[in-house]
């Protein structure tokens, strides 16, 4: 997704990381995929790969005693070539013992920045 310079201030990619936890906390990964993307996608189906990756952390996270809380933070890179601007890690809490983290990256140089669903990975 484009995103303006505006839209790259804290309390905007915090409403973008809501809108995304609310998607996976609901399961609505095609919303979620249409949305912002998702960079692992690969050769598959970027639905299909990101609601695969998503129930592999499911099994993964099994009977994991630790309990968290739903967060989002926004972290900001030095400048660098890399044009990697912000990553937002969320952490959305999935049964009563497990969380997955969902980040989204920033991205691009100059005024074009983009957004993107970068990887969902089991929190134990």
């Amino acid at each position: 997704m484009k995103l303006s310079i505006p839209e790259t201030n804290r309390e905007s990619l915090g409403r973008l990381a809501a809108e995304a936890v609310a998607l996976v906390e609901s399961r609505d990964f095609e919303t979620l995929v249409a949305r912002f993307g998702y960079a692992l996608a690969y050769d598959r189906n970027p639905t299909l790969a990101f609601k695969e990756d998503f129930e592999r952390c499911l099994t993964e996270a099994g009977n994991s005693s630790n309990r968290r809380l739903a967060s989002i933070e926004v972290k900001y890179f030095k400048p660098s070539d890399t044009r990697l601007h912000a990553v937002v890690e969320c952490v959305v809490p999935v049964s009563p013992t497990a969380a997955v983290l969902v980040e989204l990256i920033v991205s691009g140089d100059g005024d074009e920045r983009h957004i993107c669903l970068e990887d969902v990975s089991c929190l134990n």
